[in-house]
């Protein structure tokens, strides 16, 4: 009896359990055709959502470009006016004007290069270890890196400085001599060692503080740091001026300057020895001296483009005295126009040197030794045609361009000094093609350095930065005829 109830039972348990077993399969069987009806919206859903992201990112670029470009655009006021005030006074040491475009492309150079780097580092690193950073506390090899760095920046600005004054003496015609030089050497220096403390401050402070408030620092990084190597730059250079004055130009005085700007730099150059040892250090300077150092060539071309149009207006103006007024506006207007190159290449080569910190360099932590893999990857990242990204985000930053060149083209016209409508919508539509190229630029620039194992940082960012202000420079001179 008890033998039969238990094999009725279990014949009870089997047919619950198949019963139970029916059950799943039919409820697996409706869940598996749910998710096929679903499926397809799913991905639809998902399309939307990534084409709606893309969208705000693109937004959200306009706006701060746009917001970074009009804020240098209208600081840039100041330097121009200063410039415009006191050309006599910076014209009274023979070659300094000259020198002066470069002098202000050099702090943009450097510094925007630096600028792009931290932009690079606080996004790859995130926000917590970016506080550390900030307060000089984060990890041993980055913080290293970046307190090399530091000293490394102020040190260029020195030796750029001495070595600027030799492309005049070489363009020169008189035959300038030796005290020519210290002359030109000494007032590069003092203003250089007075800006380099000033913009290394604002650098670190602006690219943490707009990380840290939600905001992408290569948006806004470069055209802030430009604008504040042009506000600085004049009155740096009015102070050098004053001070040879007051020396009167003693050579035993400016020697001594001279020779002490050159231990500086020695001392400097021991700390980053210190930092991060000799390797890494003679691989930075060997990266970043040269190509800085073209790019001062570069910029005293566009030096020499600001005296011929200076020259230019000069003889308008003494022709015609009605266009006086007008044209010492548009002298004034000069670094406003030659900054928003610069800015414009280096807001795009500092993202895309960011871009590929974040793509690149992820994948490289299990063989972070092999830097010959490491350089090969990052070169493959950034085809030689660029894609419908980096396309679209060119057709935003040109829009952010012939925005705030529409609103000066406006300024012009309806100034009190009556800038020619022609004259004005020529500037502004000119202007506006030329540096809607930027984006474009950058981004072969780029390329081109990490083809030759290049850190787009080091060679890439400054080289875009002078090519524009050069090519800025030029456009300027060409349509202000």
């Amino acid at each position: 009896e008890m033998a039969s109830r238990l094999q009725q039972d279990g014949g009870g348990g089997v047919r619950r359990r198949h019963r139970h077993n029916d059950n799943n399969s039919q409820s697996q069987h409706s869940q598996s055709q749910s998710v096929k009806k679903t499926k397809k919206p799913t991905t639809s859903t998902a399309a939307a959502a990534a084409a709606a992201d893309a969208s705000g990112e693109l937004g959200s670029l306009y706006k701060e470009v746009a917001a970074g470009l009009a804020l240098s655009a209208l600081l840039s006021l100041v330097p121009g006016v200063l410039l415009s005030r006191f050309s006599a006074t910076i014209g009274s040491v023979g070659g300094l004007m000259t020198l002066v475009p470069a002098l202000i492309g050099m702090r943009g150079n450097v510094f925007g290069s630096l600028s792009s780097k931290l932009s690079s580092v606080v996004v790859a690193e995130g926000r917590d270890e970016a506080k550390k950073l900030w307060g000089g506390r984060g990890r041993e090899a980055v913080q290293s890196d970046l307190d090399a760095r530091y000293a490394i920046v102020i040190s260029e600005m020195i030796l750029l400085s001495l070595l600027l004054p030799l492309c005049y003496l070489a363009a020169a015609s008189g035959g300038a001599g030796l005290h020519a030089y210290m002359q030109l050497a000494s007032v590069c220096a003092i203003s250089s060692l007075l800006c380099g403390v000033v913009m290394l401050k604002g650098t670190l402070e602006l690219v943490f503080r707009s990380f840290l408030r939600g905001m992408n620092p290569d948006n806004i990084a470069a055209p802030v740091i430009t604008t504040t190597g042009d506000l600085i730059t004049i009155p740096a250079v009015l102070v050098g001026v004053l001070a040879l004055h007051a020396i009167d130009s003693s050579a035993s005085a400016m020697g001594g300057f001279l020779g002490c700007c050159v231990a500086y730099v020695l001392v400097l150059y021991a700390r980053a020895v210190r930092s991060i040892g000799w390797a890494d250090f003679a691989s930075m300077v060997a990266q970043r001296l040269p190509v800085l150092t073209m790019c001062m060539g570069v910029s005293f071309g566009a030096g020499l483009a600001l005296d011929e149009m200076i020259d230019k207006l000069a003889e308008q103006s003494a022709s015609d005295a009605s266009v006086a007024a007008a044209n010492a506006f548009l002298v004034a207007l000069s670094p406003m126009f030659n900054a928003q190159g610069g800015s414009g290449g280096g807001i795009f080569a500092s993202r895309i040197s960011s871009t590929l910190s974040l793509s690149v360099d992820s994948n490289d932590n299990n063989d972070s030794n092999d830097n010959n893999r490491k350089s090969d990857n990052r070169a493959s990242a950034l085809p030689w045609i660029p894609g419908a990204r980096t396309l679209s985000e060119s057709v935003v930053l040109a829009a952010a361009v012939a925005s705030v060149m529409s609103v000066l083209c406006l300024t012009m016209i309806f100034s009190p000094l009556q800038v020619p409508v022609d004259r004005a919508v020529r500037l502004s539509v000119g202007m506006s093609t030329v540096l809607s190229f930027a984006a474009l630029t950058a981004y072969w620039y780029s390329k081109i350095c990490l083809v030759l194992g290049m850190d787009v940082d080091n060679a890439g960012v400054p080289m875009v930065c002078a090519t524009m202000d050069l090519a800025a420079s030029l456009a300027f001179l060409l349509l202000v005829g």
